[in-house]
């Protein structure tokens, strides 16, 4: 059996990441009993994004796109691949809006699926 000190107590935040591992913390237990915090496999598969919140932009703006499990995100404006896209988190992207793009939807391909946007972008 295992000190109960080094186990953690009150898991209290539980997260799935975007790589579909489980994150959380405990407020008591670890080493020097001051809290921990843990990942687990369970081999969820990983989630999609969820939301994006830009309405419109020009040719050749860099569009902030905000959501959820972001990570090594691919984008496009209505079909159109995105010229450059920097992922600086999970929870949003920069993506520069290509030329021939068109007023339409934005897609995000993650490496856990891909989601549109319901809502329009509008290509000014």
């Amino acid at each position: 059996m295992r000190d109960v000190g080094v186990d953690g107590a009150c898991q209290c935040d539980l997260v799935q990441g975007s790589d579909g591992i489980i994150y959380g913390s405990a407020v008591g237990g670890g080493v020097k009993g001051a809290g921990l915090y843990f990942a687990l496999d369970a081999g969820l598969p990983k989630p999609k994004p969820r939301r994006f919140s830009p309405r419109s932009g020009p040719v050749g703006a860099q569009v902030l796109i905000w959501g959820q499990d972001l990570l090594s995100a691919a984008v496009q404006f209505n079909g159109v691949a995105a010229t450059t896209v920097s992922n600086s988190g999970p929870n949003y992207v920069l993506a520069t809006v290509p030329a021939g793009a068109t007023t339409g939807s934005i897609t995000i391909t993650t490496p856990g699926g891909r989601a549109s946007t319901v809502a329009n972008f509008t290509v000014q």
